[in-house]
């Protein structure tokens, strides 16, 4: 029988992340997750433009949440970060419902039908959607990675330091680091999280304050936000990563639309990569190279492409692949 979890609120949720990613744990690869209620976050806004309504101002923010989850939902199902793959009703599925609250600026963005979405059409493990769709609702809704992240922002732009995270926020987001170490995909997410959160706070006039969460104490204000997020958004950058390396792991395509998905080792420096591979750019002799080297770990030489931000390699795609040359 398949276990069904429920998780209701962000203490259960931190709890079953950390159960996932304890490899010694008891954790069911054939668990089913799901969400009631959470992961959602309220949102308040105060200022002379902020009285039960939301300015134009703010929508470009919410649109971008959208989109976040359109990637989310597609990386999961697709492995593909091409929204343009969604079909209506799965984008009527996904869609962002705001609530707002009777004579006041509250904004309730409630994530978890979405998530469920993601997680019913998700072709990965169970560990790893698990691991990915947990860590990211805590990203996108927990006072504690508002406040990393504001933190984060004030260190990188030598701004005051006017947060401070509670010991229990600190031990928790400890688990969502190791989440970002486990599942590394995780890094976009919470890179695109964070742009989300940029692109709100921005938009804040100076006199305006943001709350998170119904904390008493205001997260910032538009003249504190105007100075962390001043500065364009990083662009990652086309690379190409050759080499010998180790296939470690062969995930094979089920359908003819499907790629093949594979897990390498480079030898000369151990940097591990997913990587994607279209069935109709692979020669037969290369398709064999890939099994073989995949279930006899024997090493191949690949030439990769890659994008890069931050010291992080995403968008993987093999170029080509081969034995390597006898010397």
């Amino acid at each position: 029988m398949i276990d069904n979890l429920i998780i209701k609120n962000e203490t259960q949720a931190y709890e079953t992340l950390k159960n996932a990613l304890d490899e010694r744990s008891d954790f069911d690869e054939r668990l089913q997750i799901s969400f009631d209620e959470w992961p959602s976050i309220e949102l308040k806004f105060d200022g002379s433009d902020f009285n039960g309504g939301l300015p134009s101002r703010v929508l470009p923010a919410l649109i971008e949440l959208q989109k976040n989850v359109y990637r989310l939902y597609c990386r999961a199902k697709y492995d593909s970060e091409d929204i343009r793959k969604l079909t209506d009703s799965e984008k009527e599925s996904l869609e962002l419902i705001v609530v707002l609250s009777p004579g006041s600026t509250k904004v309730l963005l409630k994530l978890g039908k979405m998530f469920n979405e993601i997680i019913k059409s998700s072709n990965m493990t169970g560990r790893q959607v698990t691991t990915v769709i947990i860590a990211a609702g805590v990203l996108y809704t927990s006072s504690g990675a508002w406040k990393d992240w504001l933190a984060n922002k004030q260190l990188e732009h030598s701004s005051e330091q006017t947060v401070m995270l509670s010991e229990q926020e600190t031990e928790r987001l400890r688990i969502v680091t190791d989440a970002l170490t486990a599942q590394p995909q995780l890094n976009e997410v919470k890179q695109e999280i964070e742009n989300f959160k940029s692109e709100l706070t921005r938009r804040l006039k100076p006199e305006d304050t943001l709350f998170v969460n119904g904390e008493d104490k205001p997260l910032l204000n538009g003249e504190e936000a105007a100075a962390i997020t001043s500065t364009p958004r990083e662009k990652s950058v086309e690379t190409r990563l050759d080499g010998e390396f180790l296939i470690t792991e062969v995930k094979f395509p089920r359908t003819l639309d499907e790629k093949y998905i594979f897990h390498v080792q480079r030898v000369s420096d151990g940097l591990e990569l997913k990587v994607a591979a279209n069935r109709d750019n692979l020669t037969m002799d290369q398709i064999t190279i890939l099994k073989e080297g995949g279930f006899g770990m024997r090493k191949v030489t690949m030439a990769i492409n890659a994008k890069l931000i931050r010291d992080t390699y995403s968008h993987a795609k093999l170029y080509s692949i081969s034995w390597p040359k006898k010397d």
